[in-house]
């Protein structure tokens, strides 16, 4: 025992004195690569959501895989990092540098430290930025998060520069049937930045069309510095895991306690038997909720959205017979998406509240709860992470057993490959301690779409109480005291911080106070739509 101390205590140390050095060795380069900088050097920011394919990018257009790419759905790059583009014949005589960075709505990273990084290393360069190249994943088609990271780039880095060198790229044509995502994609703020002059393109994979749009910038590169470049302070950004700056939760109390608001759908007592099968479905906006629905029903029951816009705005009950048993019906609950496009989050939150509040003060058994992924994203953002646990702490570790977790849009991949190993991704960690608690995983099959519930229709006990029925209905908690209700503030909280440290920011680079007061003008809109309980169309 004592050998086994010893060896543990001087592995400890050495271990330890390799991390420092390795710490103080990683500090010297970037201090000798930032100086080796020259002032014709062409330098561009490679921007964009994480998994958009950044890396992938700069590896392409280098010609070697020199940063690292990640394997699975979460983010793998933390640090901003520069590469050297090999010259071509062809090229620019200047030498060009491409700057990786991390993305934006990152697994683990909030928004504002992604932006402070980003920030910081272009203040301790001194040198001009030539372009940017913003990449999306063409596969991803929830705009939120684009709108968020764009609406970043273009007030806290750009601010009035022109936009002649911004290229937006679309990536990874390969790995999805693209269908009218172009035409959606120009309605966001995409489009937005197209018409006030940045330029869009498409990376193809290949060397040649990397080195392609590497060139239409080293071109002209831009001669001024950058917004974010030319005062010292670094303005920290608001977290993009909420539709709005900031938000206020209803905290009336829930059925007779008072926190339904005009419009709140629940099911009322002659509407439902006791042996009905009530299974609610959730996710977040996109994932094909209502599609499953409509499946079940065998008609069109409930809007389905196929472009930017979230579709399904109120709690909807469908009823279906109960395969094998047509004396029972099972009854389909589809629910509002987290990330909707006209509500925030802590609106959806009450809703679903509300509902589930009044079911189980009706003394109305849920059989279950499905809960949908869609499977062609590439990444576990740091938003889809934030709602996941929104989700559970909502339902409470004792009701894990009932969830099942569904993926979903496998009809949309290219190869099934690329799905089974993002599956295996969720089962072995994201979901990992969900299943341990006896949730189970299935897939969405639209042939064979009972399948999903066949866990939940084979389980004859029914979920007592969700966490969050008892804290409204057993003691008397209002939502924000719930702990689905404190998760959600949490990331409100930080809004709040950084969206005051933005505005101060604001005020030391912003040329004038044109954009400082048009952006005070939409936070004090959706601060109003918000104390109001809802955020309109």
């Amino acid at each position: 025992m004592k050998i086994e101390c010893s060896f543990t205590g001087v592995f400890a140390s050495t271990l330890s004195l390799w991390f420092s050095h390795r710490l103080i060795s990683l500090f010297e380069m970037s201090m000798n690569e930032n100086g080796r900088f020259q002032e014709d050097d062409i330098i561009i920011l490679v921007l964009g959501l994480t998994g958009a394919g950044k890396s992938k990018f700069i590896n392409t257009a280098i010609g070697e895989p020199r940063t690292r790419t990640s394997k699975g759905m979460a983010s793998c790059t933390y640090e901003v990092e520069k590469f050297e583009v090999p010259r071509s014949s062809e090229s620019s005589p200047h030498r060009i540098f491409l700057v990786d960075t991390p993305g934006f709505d990152h697994t683990y990273m909030e928004e504002s430290e992604v932006f402070d990084r980003i920030a910081n290393w272009l203040k301790d360069v001194h040198v001009k930025i030539a372009g940017i190249i913003f990449l999306h994943d063409i596969a991803h088609d929830n705009y939120s998060s684009l709108n968020s990271a764009i609406r970043i780039v273009q007030r806290r880095l750009l601010g009035s520069h022109p936009l002649n060198n911004v290229i937006l790229a679309t990536a990874n044509w390969s790995d999805i049937e693209p269908g009218e995502r172009q035409k959606q994609i120009a309605n966001t703020e995409w489009g937005n930045l197209i018409s006030q002059g940045a330029r869009d393109d498409q990376f193809l994979n290949t060397e040649e069309s990397a080195r392609a749009i590497i060139e239409s910038i080293a071109q002209q590169p831009w001669k001024e510095p950058l917004l974010i470049q030319r005062d010292i302070g670094v303005p920290r950004v608001c977290s993009s895991s909420t539709n709005s700056p900031t938000a206020t939760m209803s905290s009336k109390r829930p059925d007779k306690h008072g926190i339904e608001a005009a419009g709140d759908v629940t099911l009322a007592k002659d509407q439902w038997r006791v042996d009905d099968i009530i299974i609610p479905v959730m996710g977040r906006t996109g994932v094909g909720k209502s599609t499953l629905v409509n499946d079940a029903a065998g008609k069109k029951v409930v809007t389905v959205g196929h472009g930017m816009k979230s579709c399904t705005a109120d709690i909807q009950h469908v009823f279906c017979e109960c395969p094998g048993d047509p004396s029972r019906r099972v009854v389909l609950v589809d629910t509002p998406g987290s990330d909707d496009t006209y509500k925030s989050d802590e609106e959806v939150l009450r809703r679903i509240a509300v509902w589930l509040a009044s079911s189980y003060g009706q003394d109305m058994k849920l059989a279950g709860i499905l809960y949908l992924h869609d499977i062609t994203q590439s990444r576990m953002s740091g938003t889809m992470l934030r709602d996941l646990d929104v989700f559970r702490k909502l339902c409470g570790e004792d009701a894990e057993k009932n969830v099942v977790l569904v993926t979903t849009k496998w009809a949309n991949l290219i190869t099934a490959n690329v799905g089974q190993a993002r599956e295996q991704e969720l089962t072995s960690v994201f979901w990992k301690e969900m299943m341990a608690h006896g949730s189970t995983t299935t897939r969405f099959d639209r042939s064979h779409l009972w399948d999903v519930m066949r866990p939940i229709l084979a389980n004859k006990t029914v979920v007592d109480a969700l966490q969050i029925q008892r804290e409204l209905v057993d003691w008397g908690r209002k939502i924000p005291e719930t702990d689905a209700g404190k998760a959600l503030a949490s990331k409100v909280k930080k809004l709040e911080v950084s969206h005051g440290k933005a505005i101060e920011g604001f005020k030391h680079n912003t040329e004038d106070g044109t954009q400082l007061k048009e952006i005070e003008k939409e936070a004090r809109e959706l601060l109003k739509q918000l104390e109001e309980g809802t955020c309109q169309q």
